[in-house]
């Protein structure tokens, strides 16, 4: 996933009633609300720009809509796991660190939901450091560069952070869920280098984030 920032899904309401169209259309605004917070706790599951332990809410505004995210991270090992509630509704996430990637196991049964690539170790996370990343959600994959552009001091409901401003460019592939048929062509362009920005506070994480069409900010942490 950028996954690793994840953008907001840029796919717009499809014309055609196809049923093919319309659940990759969910596919992706599931997958990508997902990956908006869930990216705060992807890091290397030990890692100083990641949340891995305390009590994280988050309010995400998309489509008009304000959804508030509370997340409790443990970490252990190798392994993160991550207990909240959205909307009202509750989930547990397991982030799984081994072998130079990261598999994210959801829900009741515990099932790999994605597999993604592992973040940079914090010694490179300096100004002007570039990294790729890539990431698999069932059938849709997507490749991210993301950059370091500089550090700045970032204010949301939580506080005041001094960051890491991390710009980056994500293009997703859904073409496998399409069974051979032509990915609609406005579909297939607003997936292609969808541009998200990025505040990573040392020791907490990420604090803020936007993209053409979402904002995600931390409006509460405790320890």
């Amino acid at each position: 996933m950028r996954f690793e920032n994840a953008p907001s899904c840029p796919v717009q309401r499809p014309q055609s009633p196809r049923p093919l169209v319309l659940r990759a259309s969910a596919v992706c605004a599931g997958a990508l609300g997902f990956l908006s917070v869930g990216s705060a706790f992807a890091g290397a599951c030990d890692h100083p720009y990641f949340a891995n332990a305390g009590t994280f809410t988050y309010r995400t505004t998309a489509a008009g809509q304000v959804i508030t995210t509370t997340s409790t991270i443990k970490l252990s090992g190798n392994t993160v796991t991550v207990n909240g509630e959205t909307s009202g509704q509750a989930y547990n996430v397991v982030y799984d660190c081994r072998g130079g990637q990261i598999s994210i196991r959801a829900g009741s049964q515990q099932k790999t939901a994605m597999i993604m690539s592992s973040v940079p170790p914090a010694s490179q996370w300096k100004n002007g450091f570039v990294w790729k990343s890539a990431a698999t959600i069932g059938s849709m994959t997507s490749q991210t560069t993301n950059r370091i552009v500089g550090s700045e001091q970032v204010t949301t409901p939580a506080g005041t952070f001094q960051a890491l401003k991390v710009q980056s460019s994500t293009s997703m592939d859904i073409s496998k869920m399409f069974k051979g048929q032509k990915v609609p062509p406005e579909m297939a362009k607003s997936m292609k280098d969808v541009q998200t920005t990025a505040w990573y506070a040392k020791g907490v994480g990420v604090v803020k984030q936007v993209s053409p069409n979402s904002s995600l900010e931390l409006i509460k942490v405790s320890r």
